[in-house]
């Protein structure tokens, strides 16, 4: 059983995606709704040594309510991407497997991922699903 980070703001995918990670796959999940959130909970897990197995993250995430477009937010936020990219910095390379599980309509999207942490995978949600992010996991962790 693997200890998986998965970010992601909808609630509904988090139930699905709880059904089909922990439930048909076996693995330990601990879901974020938001970055700040998970960010913490990276950093508890580093000083304590127990950084999870896999990270799947969204892209498109608020704070306090806020997404990345949303003029009344200054810079404070993170994306998926500004969180990865915390993440990197903060491990290095002791950063574990990351899945970026997102829409992957903006094309720029890859290319921002891949100077973070060229080993990601893109995974586009809308195209895949819960049961094709579970077969992903699984590869990434040598688990298939």
């Amino acid at each position: 059983m693997a200890k998986i980070l998965f970010v992601d703001d909808e609630e509904q995918a988090m139930r699905w995606h709880r059904i089909m990670l922990e439930e048909k796959g076996g693995h330990s999940v601990e879901f974020f709704r938001f970055a700040e959130g998970a960010m913490r909970c990276i950093e508890r897990s580093n000083g304590a040594g127990a950084l999870p197995e896999a990270i799947i993250l969204d892209v498109n995430m608020p704070v306090d309510g806020r997404y990345a477009n949303d003029p009344t937010n200054e810079d404070g936020m993170r994306t998926g991407i500004r969180l990865l990219g915390d993440i990197c910095r903060l491990l290095g390379p002791a950063t574990p497997p990351v899945i970026i599980y997102t829409q992957l309509q903006n094309p720029d999207i890859p290319r921002q991922v891949s100077v973070l942490h060229k080993d990601a995978v893109l995974l586009d949600k809308l195209a895949a699903g819960p049961e094709a992010l579970l077969d992903k996991v699984n590869i990434l962790l040598g688990k298939e």
